[in-house]
């Protein structure tokens, strides 16, 4: 729920940047500028957000994929299509059996 939070939170603070930057035209920006870097700064680091909040074991993967080579948006798909994938449940019991029960016969 933390994470919700901090992410709605950023949302917000990069909303309210770009509304008073477009209002005061910032760095020379104009609203379609401003527009752009809120698209930046609240997709680009989403693949990460997500794998974050899942707890996903590739985290650390998906943001080197997403954040270093997110500019060529494939690889930024990719980081995202990784993040929203289902996460496998870990093995458990004697050599890696699902469940971890031992079958025994009749």
């Amino acid at each position: 729920m933390r994470l919700v939070w901090v992410a709605v939170s950023w949302v917000v603070l990069v909303l309210v940047v770009c509304i008073v930057g477009m209002q005061a035209r910032w760095f020379g920006f104009d609203p379609f500028g401003w527009v752009t870097v809120f698209a930046v700064l609240v997709l680009y680091p989403l693949p990460v957000i997500i794998a974050v909040g899942r707890s996903h074991p590739r985290t650390l993967a998906i943001a080197v994929c997403s954040v270093v080579f997110g500019w060529t948006l494939a690889s930024w798909l990719a980081g995202l299509v990784w993040s929203l994938r289902p996460i496998a449940e870990p093995a458990s019991g004697p050599a890696g059996e699902r469940g971890g029960a031992i079958p025994t016969g009749p």
